[in-house]
Order: structure tokens, then sequence, then C-alpha cells
């Protein structure tokens, strides 16, 4: 497989982000990395969609839009363990999401899998696509 992995952030929400990352090989003390400042999101790129990210009074801020793909919020780091805590506000008409330990295909990637009737079939990925595990947040009724 051609991807590069890298930690995942997916929002549509308003966000507060207190995380750290505990990396010996990286931390010129071998403690605590800050992921981000509060002020800037250098550091972080955004893949996929056309939403924006931006700090406002201390707090992430995504701005999605319609009918476009899925925006992320990509570290442009690795990291291995960490602790991850937030806060969101999201309108209850949409959903949301934070992925972690995820990566991005840097080619198109075709992968098999067997369907809900245990049938084979196959799935192309285009490069750019995130893919990795999800924390979902919906809070409509379909959730």
């Amino acid at each position: 497989m051609n991807y590069r992995m890298m930690s995942v952030v997916v929002l549509s929400a308003l966000m507060v982000i207190s995380a750290g990352c505990l990396d010996e090989n990286k931390s010129p003390q071998g403690g605590w990395v800050k992921l981000a400042d509060s002020e800037s999101l250098e550091g972080w790129k955004t893949i996929g969609g056309q939403g924006k990210f931006y700090f406002a009074d201390g707090v992430i801020v995504s701005e999605t839009v319609a009918k476009t793909a899925s925006t992320f919020l990509c570290s442009e780091k690795e990291y291995g363990d960490f602790i991850l805590e937030l806060e969101f506000k999201v309108d209850p008409s949409l959903n949301t999401g934070v992925q972690i330990r995820s990566s991005v295909h840097e080619a198109d990637y075709t992968s098999e899998y067997v369907d809900g009737k245990m049938k084979v079939g196959k799935r192309t990925f285009k490069a750019g696509t995130v893919f990795g595990y999800q924390i979902d947040i919906d809070p409509s009724p379909r959730s």
C-alpha cells in the first residue's frame, strides 16, 4: 500500500481541543507535545472538500460547504500514544466526527470487501482519500 499515516480530525463543529501527545522520540524532553497552540493551525493541513478551519476565541472553528466532500484537518506529524479531550458544538442537522489513527492514500487504491450478503466486491479509493477509525458525532434522530 502507498499511504502515509497521520492524525486526522474531521469537524463540522465549533470545537475546543486540549490534546497532547506523549512522544519520547520527538519531544526534546521525552514528554508531552502540545498539538495546537490556540492561535494558529501551524503543523496542520486540510485534505478533501472545501470546508475551512481557523481559530476564533481560542477554539477551532470549521465551516462546512454544502454538497461538497468532507474536509479533514490533518496533523502533518505522526504520533503514537495520545490523549484527546474535546468539547464540541454542532448544528443538530449536521453530523461530524473525529478520525484517529487514520491514513491518506497517496495513490489510487483498490480494496476487496465482503458485503452483508457475503459477496466479495471491490472498491477503489482515489488518491487523497482519508480512511481510518472515526468517532461519530451525530445529534440527529438518525444517529
